[in-house]
């Protein structure tokens, strides 16, 4: 009888594991590129043009996990770079736009309100850090 409450205890306590370890995660719940669109404030705190305040565009890139920043470093609505989005992070991959070479990362908080951005800009003049947050 003792053996059988035990066994039904253990049992129990494995369930409740297991089923703890499949809930979501709360802290880093994964966004997909559209949760991303829409507009929002970007901050420029350091770089060359820092400090700064414009609003950017955020739409959906052509494939999956793509979106398209619109007015990126506040150079007009048709200045867009592309960044691929993964479960906690989205990536600036290398790339030119009207002369201004980007790459960089940004880091979305848990319920996706604001992103930090960190990422490289070189206009030809030199490559500079620019630090940034994007807010709803």
């Amino acid at each position: 009888m003792q053996k059988s409450k035990f066994f039904g205890l253990a049992l129990l306590g494995a369930a409740s594991l297991w089923l703890a370890s499949c809930a979501e995660d709360e802290t880093n719940p994964g966004f997909s590129r559209n949760d991303y669109v829409g507009n929002w404030t970007m901050v420029e705190t350091s770089g060359p043009n820092a400090p700064q305040n414009y609003i950017v565009n955020v739409t959906a890139g052509q494939a999956e996990n793509e979106i398209k920043i619109k007015n990126f470093g506040n150079q007009g609505s048709a200045h867009t770079v592309v960044a691929t989005v993964d479960v906690s992070t989205f990536t600036i991959p290398l790339q030119t736009r009207d002369n201004i070479e980007y790459s960089g990362l940004g880091f979305p908080d848990g319920d996706l309100t604001q992103v930090r951005l960190e990422y490289t800009q070189n206009d030809g003049s030199g490559a500079a850090d620019v630090r940034a947050t994007m807010s709803r």
